[in-house]
């Protein structure tokens, strides 16, 4: 005799009980499982109201990694804006010296030592375990790709403070390319696209006569290679400009990247 499986839509994360929603969430039993897949996060959202569809707070994809056709086609066509808040460690393995960047000596100590463990731990995964994660990304930035390719709105985030905000911006933009986008996609999600979301349009987000002058200089062509987009040598904020050596001066000592582009402090 065959089991006949019963399905039931439960409307809220409190009709299902923490130990079977945890179990599903962690079916292999990992020691420290994903806080934001665990009962106890999802019912403090509900409960205190701020994770609902009517507050923005929507997740559009499955655990694989995929977001079907109906979700894609809703995003495009509700107006709405999605973030990118892509946590994928494996990208630094292309370019693992990211995590040895001088520049994030800003950062709290903790959080460079986290990044530095990410990117041994991606570095020294199985083959297995890197092939896995990478189809898992490959899968969910075909999702961006729909969306943007339908007029959609994406911008590229970050999960702060769960990550170290500068390095996994850059990491997911790279990824976003290495995936599928062109240079210029990428870079409009963190820029123009944001700009746009936020409401802020009219003084950010492009280079326009009469806007805030906030931006930085590049050493080498974002739009030709992403990874040039760290080689930041000078930021322009309000129209003050100053080197990245001046900004780090403080922190690393005898840094002089940039002065030679706007000057010595």
């Amino acid at each position: 005799m065959t089991d006949k499986i019963k399905a039931r839509i439960a409307t809220s994360a409190a009709a299902v009980g923490a130990e079977a929603w945890n179990g599903l969430a962690n079916p292999d039993g990992a020691a420290d499982p994903h806080p934001f897949t665990r009962h106890e996060f999802f019912a403090a959202l509900e409960e205190s109201g701020s994770a609902t569809a009517r507050t923005g707070w929507a997740y559009s994809r499955s655990q694989t990694g995929v977001s079907y056709s109906d979700v894609q086609k809703m995003m495009v066509e509700s107006g709405m804006w999605t973030t990118s808040t892509l946590l994928n460690p494996t990208v630094i393995v292309d370019t693992p010296a990211l995590a040895d960047d001088p520049k994030y000596q800003i950062a709290p100590p903790w959080e460079v030592n986290r990044l530095v463990s990410s990117r041994d731990a991606a570095v020294n995964a199985s083959p297995a375990a890197k092939a896995s994660t990478a189809e898992r990304t490959k899968r969910e930035e075909a999702t961006l790709k729909k969306v943007i390719e339908g007029k959609g709105l994406v911008l590229g985030g970050t999960d702060s403070p769960l990550d170290l905000p500068s390095a996994s911006l850059h990491l997911n933009l790279r990824s976003q390319v290495k995936y599928g986008l062109a240079p210029w996609q990428a870079l409009q999600t963190v820029t123009s696209t944001a700009a746009l979301a936020a409401g802020v349009s009219k003084d950010l987000g492009t280079l326009e006569p009469g806007k805030l002058a906030d931006l930085i200089l590049v050493e080498g062509d974002p739009l030709t290679n992403i990874n040039d987009l760290e080689k930041v040598q000078c930021v322009m904020t309000n129209g003050k400009l100053r080197s990245v050596g001046e900004i780090m001066r403080p922190f690393v000592p005898g840094d002089t990247t940039g002065n030679g582009i706007c000057g010595a402090p």
